[in-house]
């Protein structure tokens, strides 16, 4: 969604499990990407993974540990050539 000189973007997913036991993991992140030129913008992440019956789904290589949530964030500087 634009918002001011750049844009607001979020997401959601889930992934469930048909296994004996109902592993279930969902993710959301939310992001903002700041223009500073044409070609430049700043941008910054939020995300987070909640688990349940037995799911591990981390984010970026943390440890997995079932049943728990991973929490993780991102910024940086994109310059296109």
């Amino acid at each position: 969604m634009p918002l001011g000189a750049g844009e607001l973007k979020g997401a959601w997913a889930t992934s469930k499990s048909n296994a004996a036991t109902t592993q279930k993991s969902s993710q959301w992140s939310f992001g903002y990407i700041h223009n500073l030129s044409k070609r430049t913008a700043v941008y910054a992440t939020l995300a987070r993974v909640g688990n349940s019956g037995g799911a591990n789904a981390v984010l970026n290589g943390a440890t997995a540990v079932a049943n728990s949530s991973s929490t993780g964030y991102d910024i940086g500087l994109r310059h296109t050539f």
